[in-house]
């Protein structure tokens, strides 16, 4: 009975501390992914968004044309923190806020107080 009992608690012991997972190493889908908006004007890119996603944080970069050589004269960047839900993202850094959805190959922002509407497809 006592090899019973101190089997018991060893089995015990070794599901305790083996059950769960560590929730810290998750990633959201996003994680690695670029994601680009164009704007072109007499079909020529005059302005482009991008935006890409690591664990827990994003960049976002603009450029544009500004005298519309061809040559991106104008370069603008950003960074902050970012969360999931299902399909739904948010992006943060500062005062600056956008939140939106996402499928496998596009992502949306609606229009809001700090963006226009904005459509990103997957790089």
């Amino acid at each position: 009975m006592k090899k019973l009992f101190s089997l018991m608690a060893i089995l015990l012991a070794i599901v305790t501390f083996s059950a769960c997972s560590d929730d810290k190493n998750e990633t959201s889908a996003l994680s690695g992914t670029v994601w680009e908006s164009t704007e072109e004007y007499g079909g020529r890119v005059n302005a482009r968004w991008t935006l890409s996603f690591q664990d827990t944080t994003f960049g976002l970069t603009f450029e544009s044309d500004e005298d519309a050589d061809g040559i991106m004269d104008r370069h603008e960047s950003i960074s902050g923190d970012y969360t999931t839900n299902g399909n739904e993202v948010t992006v943060t850094a500062g005062e600056f806020y956008m939140r939106g959805t996402f499928t496998e190959t596009t992502m949306h922002f609606p229009e809001g107080e700090y963006n226009d509407d904005f459509v990103y497809y997957k790089k």
